[in-house]
């Protein structure tokens, strides 16, 4: 999961993280069959990075036999089922690993999100303001409940929590992406250019372009940006499609060829 991790941030290029992950994982497995959080990390990259979800499937078939531990109901939640789009499933897997482990906050984050994938925006939102009374610095948090406050057009809330996530994790690239789009969009064109800029050396640079699109309601522009981030190899795309904006992504008009380059099925 470090490895993956360190992808997911930005940190690290899918081609040397994800292959990393995946070694792991299967070293893990060789010395134990029944390590369940390997069978998931193995999904994963199988899933996010492969694109291959049928065997994903398949893979987590072997990390969700009872007992199931939480971290692979969280795992499998945000990593598969919400990918599919199957936010009803993610939310209830999600529920029952928080019974195991209710202070997990990236879990929690995740239910907020799906809660707003399933048009629920007032729970998710709460929810998600719930996580930051119990940490009022937790980066994912800060984020994505700033992302939906933009599109529900929350404007100087949302520059707010920008500049609060931006803090929190300044290379992170949708970090990055959001402060600069929430900078043009309250008209400070010459200092989003200047953080896109400042960025522009790294291999996910295109994941950033997204977020800065979408917290400007520019999804068009938003899953061309994805595009080229699917092109890298990037399985950050994911962290774009929870929520109110995956809704918006997959409502556009170049999502199918999106979707295709994704693997994803038909909905």
């Amino acid at each position: 999961m470090t490895f993956f991790t360190l992808v997911a941030v930005g940190l690290l290029r899918p081609s040397e993280g994800m292959p990393a992950a995946r070694a792991a994982a299967q070293r893990a497995t060789d010395l134990d069959a029944s390590i369940k959080d390997a069978h998931a990390v193995s999904a994963i990259v199988v899933g996010l990075y492969g694109r291959d979800w049928h065997q994903a499937q398949r893979r987590f078939g072997a990390a969700l036999e009872e007992p199931i531990p939480s971290s692979v109901r969280f795992h499998y939640a945000t990593w598969y089922l919400s990918p599919l789009g199957r936010h009803a499933e993610a939310l209830a897997q999600l529920h029952r690993g928080l019974a195991d482990d209710p202070l997990y906050l990236l879990g929690r984050v995740q239910v907020g999100m799906e809660l707003c994938s399933l048009g629920q925006q007032a729970a998710g939102l709460a929810e998600l303001e719930r996580v930051l009374d119990m940490d009022s610095g937790f980066g994912p948090a800060l984020g994505l409940l700033g992302r939906e406050y933009a599109i529900a057009g929350r404007v100087d809330d949302a520059l707010a929590l920008a500049d609060r996530t931006f803090g929190a994790i300044p290379r992170h690239p949708n970090a990055v992406g959001f402060l600069a789009g929430m900078l043009r969009r309250t008209g400070h064109d010459e200092e989003a250019r200047q953080l896109l800029e400042s960025f522009d050396d790294t291999w996910s640079v295109s994941r950033a372009h997204a977020e800065s699109a979408i917290a400007c309601g520019e999804f068009e522009t938003a899953v061309e940006s994805l595009k080229a981030a699917t092109n890298d190899g990037d399985p950050g795309v994911w962290l774009l499609f929870t929520g109110t904006a995956g809704n918006r992504l997959r409502s556009a008009e170049n999502w199918p060829a999106l979707r295709a380059k994704l693997n994803l099925p038909q909905s």
